[in-house]
C-alpha cells in the first residue's frame, strides 16, 4: 500500500512558484523562504518571503556582480552564506555570510591569499559546515574546504593532490 502525504507548507508553493527563480530554502523556524531573482537592474540578489504574510522583501540589493549562490543556515537568527564575484571580471569567487533581519552588512569570509573561483557544495546534517570547493587561480587544483558557522572560521577539509572533484 502506497501513502502520500502532503507537507504542510505546500500551501506556499504556488506563491514562490510566481515569485523566484531559485529557491534557497527556508528559516530553521520556518518563518521565512529565501530565493534568488533579479532586481529592477537585471542583477540577480536575494530575496526573503515571510510564510505568515507572503510579504517579500529583499536581503541584499546589488546594482552589478549578481548573487551565483547561496544556502540557508540553520540557527536561532536566520542566516544565508552565498556566492558573488569580488570583481566586474568575475574571476575571484567569494564568499558571504548575511544575517538576513539585521541590518548588518554581509562578511566576506574568504581566504585572500589569491584569485580564485569557489563552488557551495552543500551544508552538513547538523547545520554547523558549509562545505565549498576553491582553487588558488587558474590551472591549480580544487580543494575543499568547509565554513564553521559557529566559530566563523575556514578550514581545509579535501586536501586535493590528484585533482579530483568534490561531488
Amino acid at each position: 500500500m502506497l501513502l502520500f502525504t502532503a507537507s504542510a507548507h505546500a500551501q506556499y508553493w504556488g506563491v514562490w512558484q510566481k515569485a523566484h527563480n531559485t529557491t534557497l530554502g527556508l528559516s530553521s523556524d520556518e518563518k521565512w523562504a529565501f530565493f534568488i531573482q533579479k532586481n529592477d537592474a537585471g542583477v540577480a540578489n536575494i530575496y526573503k518571503i515571510e510564510m505568515k504574510t507572503g510579504a517579500v522583501t529583499s536581503v541584499t540589493d546589488f546594482k552589478d556582480r549578481p548573487v551565483l549562490s547561496g544556502i540557508v543556515l540553520f540557527g536561532k537568527q536566520p542566516a544565508v552564506v552565498y556566492a558573488r564575484a569580488n570583481s566586474e571580471k568575475g574571476d575571484d569567487i567569494h564568499l558571504y555570510r548575511i544575517n538576513v533581519l539585521t541590518t548588518d552588512g554581509p562578511v566576506d569570509f574568504t581566504q585572500k591569499d589569491a584569485t580564485s573561483n569557489k563552488k557551495i557544495l552543500g551544508l552538513a546534517y547538523n547545520g554547523r559546515y558549509v562545505y565549498f570547493d576553491s582553487d588558488k587561480g587558474p590551472n591549480t587544483k580544487t580543494d575543499t574546504y568547509r565554513y564553521d558557522t559557529q566559530q566563523y572560521i575556514v578550514e581545509q577539509a579535501f586536501l586535493n593532490d590528484k585533482d579530483y572533484q568534490t561531488l
